[in-house]
């Protein structure tokens, strides 16, 4: 799986989003996606993109598995931190997401670990964006 980074620049000369250079290449190798959804909304403000238009064009066929966290807000951008309680605007994109495709899905939470009760509390919330039968 290959997994879409964040980003604090972007280049001028880019032809096209890095998710469409990802479906590109997934549609060329074979390869499928590890979603980050995180670094999709902090892509969306450091770079002035759209995630809601990013997903919806997205083929989803290619995701296996998300990536869900926090981030720190800074004076000039957004910092992928895995380190804070995902953002409300990331779970309006994870729910994007799982209604086109129901992928499992990894809660990262790598520095400034809270107590178990607050993981605990994401991951059901997690659990309430999943489509129900």
């Amino acid at each position: 799986l290959i997994e879409n980074l964040s980003a604090y620049l972007e280049f001028p000369q880019n032809e096209f989003s890095e998710l469409e250079f990802m479906a590109k290449l997934c549609n060329q190798t074979g390869c499928k996606i590890l979603f980050d959804v995180n670094n999709l909304y902090v892509n969306a403000i450091n770079l002035g993109i759209d995630p809601i238009k990013e997903i919806q064009n997205f083929p989803v066929q290619y995701i296996e598995e998300i990536h869900l966290a926090g981030h720190l807000e800074g004076e000039h951008f957004l910092i992928d931190t895995h380190s804070r309680p995902v953002k409300e605007e990331v779970w309006k994109l994870f729910e994007l997401v799982q209604a086109r495709k129901t992928v499992p899905f990894c809660l990262e939470w790598d520095n400034d670990i809270p107590p178990f009760e607050v993981v605990s509390n994401e991951l059901n919330r997690a659990r309430d964006y999943l489509p129900h039968e």
